[in-house]
């Protein structure tokens, strides 16, 4: 860690965007504790869409968009805590990847960003 950081943190110490608590360690934004109980929350599941052409396109998601999801997906977009999107990354590779669903077959659709929107963020959370 370099030292600009540990003298920062003597002042400001970390804390937890979810239970606000402070720690020594925190991995990306999240504690320990805060983080299995991430993982732990229940699959959102799977939606069934119907298209315009009558066909059914199964939807899945891991988390509804609720707290605590929401306040990291906040920090992450307003918040610039960037790396964020690792550690929820590796939550949705592990839950939806060779160990969780069948995902043969599938498509990820990534969400565009209005122009006006990157502008703002300074990123594309869809790249």
């Amino acid at each position: 860690m370099p030292f600009a950081h540990q003298l920062g943190s003597l002042f400001y110490p970390a804390c937890c965007l979810l239970c606000h608590a402070s720690h020594q360690s925190l991995r990306h934004w999240v504690c320990d504790p805060c983080y299995a109980g991430l993982c732990a929350l229940p699959l959102a599941g799977q939606r069934d869409i119907r298209l315009g052409n009558g066909r059914v396109l199964p939807v899945f998601s891991r988390w509804l968009f609720d707290d605590p999801v929401q306040k990291l997906i906040h920090a992450l977009k307003y918040a610039r805590h960037f790396s964020l999107a690792g550690q929820l990354g590796a939550e949705l590779a592990r839950r939806f990847g060779p160990a969780g669903w069948d995902m043969q077959g599938c498509t990820l659709v990534p969400v565009p960003l209005h122009k006006r929107r990157l502008e703002e963020r300074g990123f594309n959370q869809s790249e």
